[in-house]
């Protein structure tokens, strides 16, 4: 399963990216706090950005279009 989260680079969003890629499933992210640069969660696809840029999501959702779980 893909899975994409919001905030996966912060804290509780890491605990909840490392659950998922531990049991297998692809981890797409988007978060804003933090640069490609900073991420270090690997395994991942990242998007530096906020959820409500609606360019940005057309973006992940054109390149990942077989998410089937949001988690905000």
């Amino acid at each position: 399963m893909k899975v994409l989260i919001t905030g996966g680079a912060g804290y509780i969003g890491s605990v909840i990216t490392y659950a998922f890629l531990d049991r297998g499933h692809k981890v797409v992210i988007i978060d804003k706090a933090c640069s490609a640069d900073e991420f270090n969660i690997l395994g991942c696809y990242f998007y530096h950005g906020d959820f409500s840029d609606k360019k940005l999501l057309e973006q992940v959702f054109s390149e990942h279009n077989d998410i089937e779980l949001i988690i905000h």
